[in-house]
């Protein structure tokens, strides 16, 4: 983007939906490498909370080994040009990964705003979240109805 001196690391590989798991994996491996407007590591992005809750103050989390860029990274705001930039900083990079794979719709149907967040999210749901997992169980409990142990290893 024009004005950022942070260009983005080179991109995990494409999403593969056999390995759903890894590949988000890698996706928030390559955003703690990646530095986007004003560098900040567009791992907050992600962040679970959008709001700074129960601050104990700057450096003063309650992990000790705390770093100022962990602590820039707690804090920085889900508002703003700022995030509005890193936001569709990261939602490109999450269509350069997902674009042409099972995984893309999830990406594409916030490409009117660039939103890398619920981009994110959405990914997560399918790949990481509850239905993700239950099917997964789901799964495995079918195949083991359908086996048939004929007592040898």
């Amino acid at each position: 983007m024009e004005g950022d001196s942070f260009p983005l690391p080179p991109h995990p590989p494409k999403f593969n939906n056999r390995d759903g798991q890894i590949m988000m994996e890698n996706i928030e491996s390559c955003a703690r490498t990646a530095y986007g407007y004003h560098g900040i590591r567009l791992d907050y992005i992600f962040r679970e909370n959008s709001e700074l809750v129960g601050d104990p103050g700057f450096l003063k989390a309650n992990d000790s080994s705390c770093s100022i860029e962990e602590e820039l990274v707690r804090r920085a705001a889900h508002t703003g040009a700022v995030f509005r930039r890193n936001n569709q900083k990261f939602w490109v990079m999450l269509h350069a990964v997902t674009h042409e794979t099972d995984a893309s719709n999830h990406v594409r149907q916030f490409a009117p705003t660039l939103n890398g967040r619920a981009a994110y999210f959405a990914l997560f749901a399918q790949y990481r979240g509850r239905g993700h997992f239950t099917n997964e169980r789901q799964a495995a409990v079918r195949v083991l109805a359908t086996l048939h142990w004929n007592g040898k290893a």
